[in-house]
């Protein structure tokens, strides 16, 4: 704040010589005041300042100096004016008196006059008051029965203001249902399309069924070609084999008749054979006996050429046998071959009998499966397709004509409620105009009527301004109540200004203040707030002192705050600026919390700018981490 006498604050140069402030003399008409400002020292009239409370009470006691010389200034600023005002009334004073000798004769009138002029202000006073109670009683009765009107339309307003929530109300309500209701027509819209849907899936798939129908009889009928074929090879089989059996017949036939010729040849053969063997007896006999003969001496000759033929045609008989034998060993070979065809022709019969009867009962059997199948799965699916295309458009017909006609039927009903409720709102919207005009003219009738009343107060006013003016005298008196209350106002003044600025200073003293050039400053620093290194975070035990500011500030409320945030010179520059200037925020956030308006707290980061002791050492560092806060009235701000 500037120095000198215009600022009211007179700021000498320290001397830390100077431990006691005996006494203050102000010369002036009260000599209370230096009686006011010694009871500010201790009993003994000196300051007790001890060397720990020193920068506290230095401060606070040159504040509540310069306190005392602004109130001083001001008492002699008022002195001034009343000095010069009292001067002005004394050259009026000489100059009636210069007057006096003048106007003594006409002293007698003038005091009749003016004792006329005081009955007849006197009485104007009365009908002034009269007539003023009278205005007043009407005003009264005036503001009442608006009031009273007033209220009364203001029930009838809300009444009717009820009345039409009410109906808003219902008609939202209304509304509402009718907005669920269409929500519930779209859903069920919307199930009937997504029932639809599933029937055209039901279909597809029903189609699907077909096809997968389709497609077995499809295999149904390649497996019948299959066996068709399979008869068709099996008939062949048949064919051929009835073709061999046929064959083997004759075959039989052919051997029947050369086993019935070899039987005759067998026959004969034997019938010669038992001819033959008779011969052959009787030639063993006659060979016996034509031995017997030839050991007689007329045999020595040699055998007779009837025994030489004998024993060839025994030999050939012999050959013939042996032949026969063969041919009969032979012919039982064939008869047993002709027996194994035979029993294998028959159980080839049989099995192709029983093969074909096998296949042809499958194959009537598939048929008729095949038949069965496909009439049944083709009347199945043509009876559900069918089905489905009816229940699809049944339920679509169903749903378009529901929704439709609630749709209708609540467009309806709407335009009747809002037709309703259009109609209730014009014939109120008329009933208000006609009030409002009725209300309008009233008032312009209580305005005219209160406008006559005041040009009535203000002719009185200058009837009493008139009579005011031939008193004169009466500034006399007045000039030296306002002397008097000036001289109590001035003291009370800086009685005032003591109390307070002993208060302010009582409360920020805990908090280590110091009065500067740029207002009451108070540091974070140190037992009041430690800042962690690199960190704007506040800690745990800042909340007190914090509270404590923010509820001083809250009872000042013509304060301003500079939040300066400071840092150490470790790390960068930048960095620590914006730390700084975090840190204040940090504080000012703290602040807004206790109840301090957001527009009384300013903020400014000023890094390691400014420090306040060296950054070599730790304590030093730390003491630079700190927050100040600027006081500032907000007149001198």
């Amino acid at each position: 704040m500037p120095s000198g006498a215009e600022s009211g604050i007179i700021t000498p140069a320290p001397d830390p010589s100077i431990s006691c402030l005996r006494s203050i003399s102000i010369s002036g008409p009260t000599p209370t005041r230096s009686r006011r400002i010694q009871s500010a020292t201790n009993p003994g009239g000196c300051l007790d300042v001890s060397e720990s409370s020193q920068s506290i009470w230095k401060p606070l006691f040159w504040l509540v100096l310069a306190t005392l010389i602004a109130v001083y200034l001001l008492y002699n600023y008022h002195s001034d004016q009343l000095q010069a005002e009292i001067g002005e009334e004394h050259q009026s004073l000489r100059s009636l008196n210069h007057s006096l000798d003048a106007t003594k004769d006409e002293l007698a009138n003038a005091k009749q006059a003016l004792d006329a002029a005081q009955a007849e202000m006197s009485a104007l006073k009365g009908d002034h008051a009269q007539k003023q109670d009278s205005l007043k009683a009407e005003h009264q009765a005036a503001t009442a029965a608006m009031q009273q009107s007033h209220e009364q339309r203001l029930a009838e307003l809300s009444a009717r203001l009820d009345h039409f929530n009410s109906e808003k109300t219902l008609l939202t309500a209304e509304t509402e249902a009718w907005k669920r209701a269409k929500d519930k027509l779209e859903q069920d819209l919307r199930n009937a399309i997504q029932a639809s849907d599933a029937l055209q899936a039901q279909l597809a798939d029903t189609a699907e069924t077909r096809r997968e129908l389709e497609v077995r009889l499809a295999t149904d009928d390649t497996t019948i070609a299959e066996l068709n074929a399979l008869l068709n090879r099996a008939n062949q089989t048949e064919a051929l084999l009835n073709d061999k059996l046929e064959r083997g017949a004759a075959t039989q036939e052919d051997l029947k008749k050369l086993v019935a010729k070899e039987e005759s040849a067998i026959l004969e053969l034997q019938d010669k054979l038992v001819a033959t063997t008779q011969s052959r007896a009787q030639l063993e006999r006659l060979l016996a006996t034509t031995t017997d003969e030839s050991s007689t001496p007329d045999s020595a000759a040699g055998p007779s050429p009837e025994l030489a033929a004998l024993q060839a045609r025994i030999e050939q008989l012999q050959g013939d046998l042996e032949t026969i034998t063969a041919e009969r060993d032979q012919l039982a070979d064939a008869n047993q071959r002709i027996d194994s065809l035979q029993a294998e022709l028959d159980a080839e019969r049989q099995s192709l009998d029983a093969e074909r009867q096998s296949l042809a009962q499958q194959i009537a059997e598939a048929k008729a499966q095949h038949d069965d199948i496909r009439a049944a799965a083709l009347a199945e699916a043509e009876e559900q397709i069918e089905s489905l295309r009816q229940q699809l458009t049944q339920d679509k017909e169903t749903a378009i004509a529901q929704q439709a006609a609630q749709h209708q039927q609540a467009q309806t009903e709407l335009r009747a409620k809002l037709d309703e409720s259009a109609s209730a709102v014009d014939q109120l919207e008329q009933k208000l105009a006609a009030r409002d005009d009725a209300q309008q003219s009233r008032s312009a009738d209580y305005q005219a009527r209160i406008s006559e009343a005041n040009a009535a107060l203000e002719a009185m006013r200058r009837e009493m301004q008139a009579q005011e003016e031939a008193l004169k005298g009466a500034r006399e008196h007045g000039t030296r109540l306002r002397q008097d209350a000036a001289e109590q106002a001035a003291e009370q003044a800086a009685e005032q200004a003591s109390d307070q600025v002993h208060g302010f200073y009582e409360r920020f003293a805990p908090l280590g203040a110091q009065l500067t050039d740029r207002g009451l400053l108070i540091n974070l620093s140190g037992d009041n707030i430690r800042f962690p290194i690199g960190s704007a975070q506040l800690p745990a035990d800042a909340a007190p002192t914090l509270s404590q500011i923010a509820k001083i500030l809250v009872d000042h409320p013509e304060l301003r705050v500079q939040i300066e945030g400071h840092t150490d010179s470790s790390g960068n520059a930048e960095i620590n600026l914006q730390l700084s200037e975090q840190r204040a925020a940090a504080v000012r956030d703290a602040l807004i919390e206790g109840g301090v308006k957001a527009e009384r707290l300013r903020i400014q980061g000023l890094g390691s700018k400014a420090p306040i002791a060296d950054n070599a050492t730790n304590t030093g560092r730390q003491r630079n981490r700190r927050v100040e806060l600027y006081l500032v009235r907000e007149d001198n701000s």
